[in-house]
């Protein structure tokens, strides 16, 4: 069976982006520490910042891994992608602007509709239950 397009889309986008954030975040993570404003900021949080930035770091690894894991039609990678970003969403409304939380699970309910389709669910399955929604295409 063929991978859903939107599959692929989605863990591309989740591998990609995490690889990205990782690396600026490892990147600043010297200045972010340095930095009275910010590290004023990440305290007002009733997260420790060392707590706040092991789970940062720890997110993106799951993050990744889940990611793989999709375009191995592993369906233990979608599940735990949504239940981490379940858990990062929670999280996230302890440490970071009300704002970035609404986006992050917009993200994740959008990422999650499309995860659970029933091409998706045949996919990871590795059934091929699910293509009989889909059109026939006649051949020429």
């Amino acid at each position: 069976m063929k991978r859903p397009t939107s599959v692929t889309v989605i863990a591309w986008i989740l591998i990609v982006m995490t690889v990205i954030m990782a690396l600026a975040s490892l990147a600043t993570l010297d200045k972010t520490l340095n930095n009275p404003e910010i590290l004023a900021e990440m305290e007002k949080s009733s997260i420790p910042v060392t707590l706040q930035i092991v789970l940062s770091f720890a997110g993106a690894l799951i993050t990744l891994v889940a990611g793989i894991a999709m375009l191995k039609a592993q369906n233990w990678g979608r599940l735990v992608y949504v239940g981490w970003g379940a858990i990062a969403v929670v999280i996230g409304l302890f440490t970071s602007p009300k704002a970035m939380v609404g986006l992050d699970a917009a993200i994740l309910v959008i990422f999650a509709f499309f995860l659970f389709l029933p091409q998706a669910n045949a996919w990871f399955s590795g059934s091929e239950a699910g293509n009989e929604d889909l059109p026939a295409v006649e051949g020429s």
